[in-house]
């Protein structure tokens, strides 16, 4: 049965007394199935509050996150930690070892509005077991050991609803992932994991493996966002932009696989009609590059290790017809001015041409 997000069923539970036989099913964004007693609220998960800095904390709020963590580690079922930095922010993990086992930190909790909340990672933080972060929500960590190390052979953390992690002021990558490891990173609903400071966000420390994977255009990890001597990153785009998972890791020595999409991929672009690419530039599958090469000559390369079926295209948004480099990068692609001819490149010379082509397992042909 397949039910679209957010909706509820009214279902009968076999194995129930009679009197809690009705039970409501939400089907959540990436597709878990949510049983509850009524109708679904927050009640259903306990939640506490780290409020640095309130100076009159009510029941379940706490100024101190060690007092927020100690009071939702002696609940059951799946908690959360909600951040609320409108006293102090950003709000601040100090050093220690916190378990996160069915523990979720948040920015915000149920279908109102929040604040984007600020909070920052200080260095001794470790964070075992953590495996969602709920947004909106900006998280720099700045912490010199990993947080999470996943020991476990398949673990994996979601981030969702607008979480934007990134590493600062010398930090070391948040997730480092060892020899053995298989890990899964999901991004939902404009969550990303960014470089912004040229340090990574994860480390396949021993030759783990990565799962990648992407829902929703907003969603998606940045360029150089891994690091690591081996191991194996595999992009997937279950509903985005399709470089979302950017696959250019200059600091990770191992593989980065073929994106696999679940989807039709959205088209991608590298430069605008105002800000076109003027140097040498490689594509990527299902992007286009729009380009001007007023200034002088230059290439054009088709994507690297492309699968059957990946697209790319190129299009002049100037006036000049001065000639660049069309090339296939290693595969054979066709030339539209040359009779569709085979060649390794070719010259492409016109204003406003704009051509795209796809891979056949053997060739780039214009279509």
């Amino acid at each position: 049965m397949t039910v679209p997000n957010s909706e509820t069923v009214q279902a009968v539970i076999v194995g129930v007394r009679a009197s809690q036989q009705t039970k409501e099913i939400l089907v959540d964004d990436i597709g878990r199935l949510i049983v509850t007693a009524g109708p679904l609220t927050t009640d259903d998960m306990a939640t506490v509050s780290f409020s640095p800095g309130n100076p009159g904390p009510s029941a379940n709020e706490y100024t101190t996150w060690a007092a927020a963590h100690s009071a939702v580690a002696m609940l059951g079922g799946v908690r959360i930690i909600v951040i609320d930095d409108s006293f102090i922010s950003p709000a601040v993990i100090p050093a220690g070892i916190y378990d996160m086992e069915n523990i979720i930190i948040a920015g915000g909790v149920g279908p109102q509005e929040s604040p984007l909340r600020l909070l920052q990672i200080a260095i001794g933080v470790t964070l075992p077991n953590l495996r969602e972060i709920g947004g909106p929500m900006s998280i720099d960590s700045r912490a010199t050991a990993s947080v999470v190390v996943p020991t476990k052979t398949l673990d994996g953390c979601i981030l969702r609803n607008s979480v934007i992690l990134t590493v600062t002021t010398g930090g070391a990558p948040f997730f480092a992932i060892g020899t053995g490891v298989g890990y899964e990173i999901v991004l939902i609903n404009g969550a990303t994991i960014v470089n912004s400071a040229a340090l990574p966000i994860v480390s396949l420390v021993g030759g783990g493996s990565l799962k990648a994977r992407v829902y929703g255009e907003a969603s998606g990890f940045s360029v150089d966002f891994l690091t690591g001597p081996a191991g194996t990153l595999f992009p997937i785009v279950e509903n985005g932009i399709v470089n979302a998972v950017n696959r250019t890791q200059t600091g990770f020595s191992g593989t980065v696989a073929s994106p696999s999409y679940t989807s039709i991929p959205r088209w991608d672009k590298q430069g605008t009609a105002s800000v076109p690419i003027t140097v040498t530039t490689t594509g990527f599958p299902f992007t286009r590059i729009l380009y001007d090469p007023t200034a002088g000559t230059f290439t054009l390369s088709a994507p690297a290790s492309p699968n059957t079926g990946d697209r790319w295209a190129v299009k002049n948004v100037s006036s000049s017809a001065v000639a660049i480099t069309i090339s296939g990068n290693g595969t054979t692609i066709e030339s539209p001015l040359v009779s569709f001819a085979l060649a390794a490149s070719f010259a492409l010379g016109s204003d406003g041409v704009a051509v795209t082509w796809e891979f056949d397992g053997t060739n780039w042909l214009v279509i």
